[in-house]
């Protein structure tokens, strides 16, 4: 069994599927004792994941629920520029493209922050029909992840 935490914060729930909080309580309900009836032979592995443990229910952290918490810290400059060259190796980049510009940027670039930033230039390439991207595509392309990474929508990003 696999899920995502974030999915049982009250918040995301609302926002991803428009639920009421009585669905929502529902879902939480189920799911927690689930947790508690697997006994400790190990032929059940949950594996759980989030991004935001802040804003969920301390119920679900309790000990005894989660056995082991492993966190994944932010890449360093090495693992950035390594990651940006596997979600860039197969685009057709201009000859402008320098993306040690992203790799040195002191934003908190997650491997999920870089790989939209990669898909969203692409797109913003396709839009204008364009075969190569451009190092502007990927500049407003990392404007408008880190935008929307902090909860907002920006304007005029959007056909």
């Amino acid at each position: 069994m696999c899920t995502e935490l974030s999915l049982l914060r009250q918040h995301t729930a609302v926002k991803a599927i428009l639920c009421s909080r009585e669905v929502f309580a529902n879902c939480v309900i189920t799911w927690v004792p689930q947790l508690d009836g697997f006994d400790s032979r190990g032929d059940v592995k949950v594996l759980l994941a989030t991004n935001r443990i802040e804003t969920l229910d301390p119920a679900l952290l309790r000990p005894g629920r989660i056995d082991r918490k492993i966190e994944f810290p932010m890449p360093d400059i090495t693992t950035k520029r390594r990651i940006f060259s596997i979600h860039t190796s197969r685009m057709s980049l201009a000859a402008d493209v320098d993306l040690d510009e992203f790799v040195m940027t002191k934003d908190d670039l997650s491997g999920a922050d870089i790989k939209a930033i990669c898909t969203e230039s692409g797109l913003l390439a396709l839009r204008e029909r364009r075969m190569k991207i451009m190092q502007s595509d990927f500049r407003k392309a990392k404007e408008k992840t880190m935008f929307k990474k902090k909860e907002g929508h920006p304007e005029g990003l959007y056909l």
